[in-house]
């Protein structure tokens, strides 16, 4: 696999604010076709933390918003560990 950012592909992004990897995630070209979703998910999020949240989120969204994305994660690393066990 080629990395376009290989420093971040040995841990760095953990590092980063969400939005510094929200950019990141906006500027890799394998994410085209989700940037309308991503690019208004940042401005939310700017909104929210930064500005006068004048599109009404709350925490409650945000907590819903993000865990159907961290449950899927979670998903994926428990089949990607089990299929390695079971070969």
């Amino acid at each position: 696999m080629t990395f376009i950012h290989k420093e971040m592909a040995n841990g760095k992004w953990r590092e980063l604010t969400l939005m510094e990897q929200l950019d990141l995630t906006i500027q890799d070209p394998k994410n085209k076709y989700r940037l309308k979703e991503i690019c208004r998910c940042r401005e939310l999020l700017v909104d929210y933390f930064a500005y006068d949240n004048i599109y009404g989120s709350s925490d409650e969204l945000w907590h819903n918003y993000f865990y159907a994305f961290a449950y899927l994660a979670r998903m994926q690393q428990y089949q990607r560990n089990n299929s390695e066990t079971n070969c």
